[in-house]
């Protein structure tokens, strides 16, 4: 922990004395004596000495209280007190020299001062310099940190997510990377969820501190191969996806330092403890994610998993461990696929993408396999999205997710949080596959065919068709079940929290995913004459004028490859929030970095006739409308920043940002 001392249960006036505190109460001897008032503070907000599974249940209560006692409406000028005259914000138990990476200027900024909403809080007014820290670290665990229920049965999933955080940092050195670390993601969170400029000024320096500190660290292979550093670079991916702006190169930075770091030790070692399995799956799941992301191959081959099994199943679950097997095979799809693309020999004939397009279709196989034998403590409950259905939730699900234009067809309900989010990345990853497969699939249509004799190791006409319509039709039941997720993800019953509590960076990778693939015309749109020809090419500020200045590296994941230039974006004023925006020039999405190719697109073919079989087109204008107006929610009632780069960048928000402003309230 960062604060190491005993926390002083003493008054108001003799902590800010600095002299020792009787405690009497309901006034202490010295201001009994001055004829001072005296006053004690929220036990609630006395910084956490067991950082165990029960801080999150503390965190609640302490929470609550506060958000019973403030009204949403006080601005941050009457919250939060000048930095300048705060010298002593920058040190809580040392002084913290500013951060050399990055600074928080308005360019960089995706709103200036951002106003993020709580869900179920208000803000809260300004604590103590020495009490900030304890507030921010309240808070993380208690927005991303879910306990296990102790009557949980072992046929269940578990329930606990990022357990492992606070029993780590409760042993870690004041000024290790992993305090830093912490301290910046908990700093960075309170400053979106409560609107803290001095919690943002000190998470920037808390990160730079962290960022030197890992450096160190990672030329010392015995702290490079500990438990503490795979959590840091963890974190800062977290962190990342909180702040508000893109430093250039960082993002990618987290992904090869955490690959890096995994592969430091065997699987056999990170299941030695239930801590560090812990910490293998979280940061090994992510890791596979990045890859996708960026389309390179992924660390630490899956076949290093003999020890796995030695393991009492509740440090690893056969089903994560499936899914995590599948990702795997598919990031490994995924680059080799890239590698095609990007080869100056590119395919001449069908015959040389048989074998690609072979293993893809192999391995969609295995992901239905996985999903039709899943044991029933996994599965879900389904129903049609009915008025009856839809009474059964409040007034802000209704009208946000079940009732707009895009809405799910279904309504899921999910035993757990990670059965949810397990879903949620299985179908996300699936994605992935079925886009590839589409490619190569519209690739063999422009290529010509050898015609063998035999008629082997070739693909006909009719293969072909069937295998584009039948990619398609489960990539738009794979986006809709995705879609049913989200409300579930906000939704599901989480132990020691309330209905009003949500975890939404659980579903930002696969809304993110949704509309990158339906941004690059997979899926044939249902409804062609609802789209509006677009009048006028708008530059980025032309397009983006009604939204906040966004990071100069606009795409998430553009370092990799070089990119920083911004989506031209063309859309057409109809009246309101009936505007649909018209990509005219395809850059790289923030969730997709994968270059793009002319023969990536269906090709215009009778073999692929226009009156398509329902299941295989969709309204894709209307479910990129709701899976923006998710994103824009997550970003700014939930703090997930990174969430809004898709809004943003895609000009959505000139339709989404009025609609879900009214929605919530605000």
């Amino acid at each position: 922990m960062s604060y190491r001392g005993r926390p002083s249960k003493g008054c108001e006036g003799c902590r800010a004395r600095k002299v020792k505190c009787d405690e009497a109460k309901p006034s202490c001897g010295r201001c009994l004596r001055l004829g001072h008032q005296c006053q004690y503070r929220d036990q609630g907000d006395v910084l956490f000495r067991d950082q165990n599974t029960l801080a999150a249940q503390r965190a609640e209560g302490s929470w609550r209280k506060r958000a019973k006692s403030h009204q949403r409406s006080q601005s941050e000028s009457s919250l939060i007190p000048s930095i300048t005259t705060s010298t002593q914000a920058a040190s809580y138990d040392e002084q913290i020299r500013p951060a050399t990476v990055g600074s928080r200027t308005p360019e960089g900024l995706l709103f200036p001062h951002p106003p993020v909403r709580s869900a179920g809080y208000s803000s809260v007014p300004p604590p103590s310099t020495q009490d900030l820290l304890s507030l921010a670290y309240e808070r993380f665990i208690y927005d991303f940190v879910a306990s296990e229920d102790p009557n949980r049965s072992p046929e269940e999933p578990p329930e606990a997510l990022l357990s492992f955080v606070p029993l780590l940092y409760q042993h870690a050195e004041p000024n290790s990377c992993l305090t830093s670390t912490v301290n910046a993601v908990a700093y960075m969170n309170f400053a979106n969820r409560c609107n803290s400029l001095q919690a943002a000024t000190l998470a920037e320096e808390s990160f730079g501190k962290a960022l030197r500190i890992l450096s160190e660290v990672l030329t010392d292979p015995n702290k490079a191969a500990s438990n503490d550093a795979l959590c840091s670079a963890h974190l800062m991916g977290v962190f990342e996806t909180l702040t508000d702006m893109q430093r250039q190169g960082t993002s990618t930075a987290h992904q090869h330092g955490a690959k890096a770091l995994l592969q430091l030790r065997t699987s056999e070692q990170y299941y030695e403890n239930h801590v560090s399995a812990r910490l293998f799956q979280v940061s090994y799941s992510q890791m596979l994610l990045a890859s996708l992301q960026t389309a390179t191959y992924p660390a630490m081959p899956m076949k290093d998993s003999s020890g796995v099994r030695m393991n009492p199943p509740s440090l690893h679950n056969e089903s994560e461990n499936f899914v995590m097997r599948l990702t795997w095979e598919e990031a490994q799809l995924h680059a080799k696929w890239r590698e095609v693309k990007q080869s100056e020999e590119r395919p001449a004939t069908r015959d040389d993408l048989l074998r690609i397009l072979q293993t893809g279709l192999d391995l969609d196989s295995k992901y239905q396999i996985w999903e039709d034998t899943l044991s029933s403590a996994w599965g879900f409950e389904s129903e049609p999205n009915t008025p009856e259905a839809r009474s059964r939730y409040n007034y802000r699900w209704q009208k946000l997710v079940l009732t707009s234009r895009g809405a799910p067809a279904e309504i899921h309900r999910y035993a757990n949080l990670k059965a949810c989010s397990l879903w949620a990345y299985y179908r996300a990853s699936r994605m992935f596959l079925l886009r590839d497969l589409l490619e190569i699939l519209n690739w063999i249509s422009r290529l010509p065919d050898q015609g063998h004799a035999d008629g082997s190791d070739t693909v006909d006409e009719l293969q072909l068709r069937s295998l584009q319509l039948s990619s398609t039709s489960k990539l738009v039941m794979t986006i809709e079940k995705t879609c049913a997720i989200i409300l579930a993800s906000f939704s599901v019953p989480m132990f020691k929290k309330s209905s009003e509590d949500i975890m939404g960076h659980l579903v930002l990778w696969a809304l993110g995913t949704m509309d990158s693939i339906l941004s690059s015309g997979f899926v044939p749109e249902s409804s062609p004459s609802q789209l509006v020809s677009a009048t006028r090419t708008s530059t980025p500020t032309e397009t983006l004028q009604s939204a906040p200045s966004f990071y100069q590296d606009v795409s998430i994941a553009s370092t990799q490859f070089g990119s920083t230039q911004s989506p031209i974006v063309a859309y057409h004023h109809l009246s309101g929030s009936q505007a649909e925006p018209l990509p005219t020039v395809r850059q790289e999405h923030p969730f997709d970095s994968m270059p793009r190719h002319p023969y990536d697109s269906p090709a215009m073919s009778p073999r692929f006739p226009n009156n398509l079989p329902e299941d295989s087109t969709m309204d894709v204008t209307g479910k990129r409308e709701w899976i923006n107006s998710m994103l824009y929610y997550i970003g700014t009632e939930l703090g997930i920043k990174k969430a809004l780069a898709v809004p943003v960048m895609e000009g959505y928000m000139p339709i989404v940002k009025p609609r879900v402003d009214e929605i919530i309230g605000f």
